[in-house]
């Protein structure tokens, strides 16, 4: 919103940076383990997109969107049952980003059910909306249950995707019970730590 705190930091933050952000530029803007509740770790991980191989029916988040230049992502784990974080930064042009984004928003439809598998276990997942507080030039959120049939649990993985100028901020948080809030939360601190850079 023009005139806002965030909006301020945006614009001046992006001013200072003359060149698009670069791979270095990307891991010095990732979450650590200090912005989450104590007893979090982070673990870098391989740059390959931002969701793992049990979504793979899922393309929008196993595969780079056309166009990235540079990336980074991390991984944070927190104690027992806690919810885990992982963040992927990506940087492409304005234009790429906001097609990137349109994907990440198809995903209720796209990706609306598929299957899966976690841990050998066949899994049932569904998409839908999720309503968080929109960051930067464009956000959208969507909540993945998956079902694992074997066992009849399921588990929550909420995705949020953010651009800010060319960089895609994508941040998910999965575990067996589902936090809206916390993702809220933990979005906002990710686009805040991109905002304060560029």
């Amino acid at each position: 919103m023009p005139g806002s705190p965030t909006a301020a930091t945006a614009s001046t933050s992006r001013s200072a940076l003359a060149r698009a952000p670069t791979a270095a530029d990307l891991r010095a803007a990732l979450l650590t383990a200090a912005d989450l509740p104590a007893g979090y770790s982070a673990q870098p991980v391989s740059d390959s997109g931002p969701g793992d191989s049990s979504l793979s029916g899922c393309p929008a988040l196993t595969s780079d969107p056309a166009g990235v230049s540079d990336q980074a992502a991390v991984n944070l784990t927190g104690p027992g049952s806690s919810l885990s974080v992982s963040e992927t930064l990506m940087q492409l042009t304005v234009k790429d980003a906001a097609k990137a984004m349109a994907s990440y928003a198809a995903m209720p439809a796209s990706c609306g059910s598929f299957t899966g598998v976690v841990d050998t276990f066949p899994v049932a997942f569904s998409t839908a909306p999720l309503a968080v507080t929109a960051w930067g030039d464009q956000s959208t959120a969507v909540r993945i249950t998956g079902n694992v049939l074997a066992v009849h649990v399921l588990i929550y993985t909420d995705v949020v995707a953010v651009r800010h100028g060319g960089t895609l901020i994508v941040v998910m948080v999965v575990g067996l019970t589902p936090d809206t809030g916390f993702t809220g939360q933990i979005a906002g601190k990710a686009y805040a730590k991109v905002a304060a850079r560029w």
